[in-house]
């Protein structure tokens, strides 16, 4: 959005990697997963298994919660519609053999599932949003809390493999309540900013809490 973009340097992560995932999050976070830190094109004996969040507003990362095994090349990550992540396969490639890959799956659940305490967040909920919204127009959400949400988010569907997620995309949404349980917002402007094809819709609590997703 500024007349003249440009590249800048951010901390980096705590790990090196190659052949990682980068997951957008419900809440506009990014959750990077898998890879290697050692040489060679798939170096499985040196997998990352923690997990690492980048939070946009602060410029700064987390490490999370590690896997119970490493995923290396050929492993891929998406959004789940529950704002959970889905961390997936790895294996054959660069001297791994078919039969030495991973045939695993391991769900990660973002802090903003949780309190404080570790007890499960309360999450808003979507009781009815329209299947389709065309550019530039308002559309309406039911739900039960339209007084206390404010923003949500498109997350278009992800495609994602090789350490690459080509689909997926975020658009942020503002939203005002017009009763106790409807909400409106405006649709993306153009496919500029959101190409057609299947997103998520998710209603974030006034701590980020992600509702599922429509």
């Amino acid at each position: 959005n500024r007349a003249s973009p440009a590249w800048r340097s951010v901390p980096g992560m705590r790990f090196a990697r190659r052949q990682m995932n980068a997951t957008i999050l419900a809440d506009g976070k990014v959750l990077v997963t898998n890879g290697s830190s050692g040489p060679g094109f798939n170096d499985v004996g040196a997998a990352v298994r923690e997990a690492e969040l980048w939070n946009p507003a602060t410029e700064s990362w987390t490490t999370m919660a590690p896997e119970v095994v490493g995923r290396t090349y050929h492993s891929a990550s998406l959004l789940l519609p529950d704002g959970r992540v889905l961390s997936m396969g790895s294996g054959e490639g660069g001297g791994v053999s078919y039969e030495n890959s991973q045939f695993t799956g391991q769900v990660f659940s973002p802090p903003y599932l949780f309190n404080a305490d570790g007890s499960r967040a309360q999450r808003p909920a979507i009781s009815s949003a329209p299947s389709r919204v065309l550019y530039g127009s308002s559309f309406t959400v039911e739900t039960p809390g339209a007084g206390s949400i404010t923003r949500g988010t498109l997350i278009r569907l992800s495609s994602v493999t090789h350490a690459f997620n080509q689909s997926q995309g975020i658009y942020p949404l503002t939203f005002s309540a017009t009763s106790a349980t409807t909400l409106l917002a405006q649709a993306p402007g153009s496919a500029n900013l959101a190409p057609p094809g299947p997103y998520m819709l998710f209603l974030l609590s006034p701590t980020g809490v992600p509702s599922l997703a429509k």
